[in-house]
């Protein structure tokens, strides 16, 4: 499987350094479940709660010990890293550039996703969006 991290989903190819330095469960009004207050950790990362339940087979890192991959959309990070660059008045590009860095190491980081999607298309895989 190759899941897709762009649009609203960007952050989420995130490590916790990013998610707690810039807030980033502020930013996309993500709240811990445990705490009921904006995650400082990205939620997905290790233990996804998912109906009030923690389903640790779930997440990303269980899913890339058993052969997931995850790619991330290079356009959708530079737009997202102008957007929370503009709401907490810091340099876009250095936030891009800091958010690039922070990309957890399971995840690719391409060009565009719809380059992607279209080339996986080309190679016999086909793309369902949730």
């Amino acid at each position: 499987a190759v899941l897709t991290f762009y649009g609203a989903t960007t952050f989420y190819g995130l490590n916790d350094a990013a998610w707690a330095k810039y807030r980033l469960g502020e930013f996309l009004e993500t709240n811990d479940p445990s705490t009921g207050k904006p995650a400082v950790a990205n939620p997905w990362r290790a233990k996804p709660v998912i109906m009030g339940m923690t389903l640790a087979p779930a997440s990303m890192e269980s899913l890339h010990a058993r052969g997931a991959t995850f790619i991330l959309c290079n356009n959708a990070l530079q737009i997202f890293a102008g957007m929370l660059a503009a709401k907490r008045g810091l340099d876009a590009k250095v936030v891009y550039e800091d958010l690039r860095t922070n990309i957890l190491p399971s995840v690719n980081l391409v060009p565009g996703m719809v380059v992607a999607v279209e080339q996986a298309s080309k190679a016999g895989l086909s793309y369902h969006r949730q």
